[in-house]
């Protein structure tokens, strides 16, 4: 390869700037989640927002042990007065990620209350864009959407940073691009 390889090895490296996000970093932790978990997330000048672990087993092909968390429209200046969390109050649409919001610090598990038969839908329906159908949590093929449904797709911080945000009515943080 040479020293004309390694050039081109440096030139594709990408900004070690860290991406903005509006989210703020609270505790990184390593920790297993589990169905029940309580969790919060912060943006600036804003009380804490809740939210919820409702399954670890989440299925989208080809990744699996994926997380299913739903975002309430519940805050709290205190992170420990854990308000009401209702499924019929829901601040978006369900959401699957992996455990990368906690190892970032931008989710911080406050409490672990077993999940009872009201605090969840049973079952989920994802659209998937590609081929304009439904899936549910454990990647089959819905016939039609069912009541509580969202995007199929996995989040990452990011994008759960763009959907809060929106949700919330914040305006979102900049691009990656304008970092480069």
């Amino acid at each position: 390869m040479g020293a004309q390889g390694a050039e081109r090895t440096e030139d594709l490296q990408v900004s070690k700037k860290p991406v903005p996000t509006n989210l703020v970093r609270l505790l990184r932790s390593r920790k297993r989640l589990h169905p029940g978990d309580i969790f919060v997330y912060k943006f600036p000048r804003r009380p804490f927002g809740f939210g919820r672990v409702i399954r670890t087993d989440v299925i989208m092909a080809p990744a699996s042990g994926l997380l299913l968390l739903y975002f309430y429209k519940a805050f709290s200046k205190d992170k420990n007065a854990i308000p009401r969390l209702d499924k019929s109050d829901l601040l978006m649409q369900p959401k699957i990620t992996n455990a990368t919001p906690w190892t970032q610090g931008f989710f911080q598990t406050v409490a672990s209350r077993p999940l009872s038969a009201g605090d969840a839908y049973r079952r989920h329906a994802f659209h998937c864009v590609f081929d304009d159908c439904y899936y549910d949590e454990h990647n089959v093929r819905l016939k039609r959407r069912l009541k509580c449904w969202g995007e199929w797709g996995m989040g990452n911080c990011y994008s759960l940073d763009d959907r809060l945000s929106i949700a919330l009515g914040i305006p979102l943080s900049p691009r990656v691009e304008e970092l480069w």
